[in-house]
């Protein structure tokens, strides 16, 4: 879905909204049918079939998850809070480690 969103936003610039706007629904349509084979044929889950329409915004979701977490250097993981500095090291904001002790182990 990000890339059927990605074409719909472009081809709107350039001025072709059908183009994009059919973009989009045919990128729509290949996760419909990915989670009908995937779910119902490969799995044989009956609710894939009633629920497959929820699969592209599930995808949707997942991208604006993604996108997201680039925005900031903290993150929530197993109960604490932890912060990444400009080095790329992960260091617990919850506990009091002294920075010399990160490097080590």
């Amino acid at each position: 879905m990000p890339f059927g969103l990605l074409a719909l936003i472009a081809t709107v610039a350039l001025g072709n909204v059908r183009l994009g706007v059919a973009m989009l629904a045919v990128a729509f349509l290949n996760r419909v049918v990915q989670s009908i084979i995937v779910g119902w044929w490969l799995l044989r889950d009956p609710r894939a079939l009633r629920l497959c329409w929820l699969y592209p915004l599930r995808d949707l979701q997942g991208f604006g998850v993604w996108a997201a977490s680039f925005l900031s250097h903290n993150f929530y993981w197993r109960g604490e809070m932890y912060r990444f500095t400009a080095g790329g090291k992960i260091i617990a904001q919850d506990r009091n480690v002294p920075v010399s002790n990160v490097n080590s182990g």
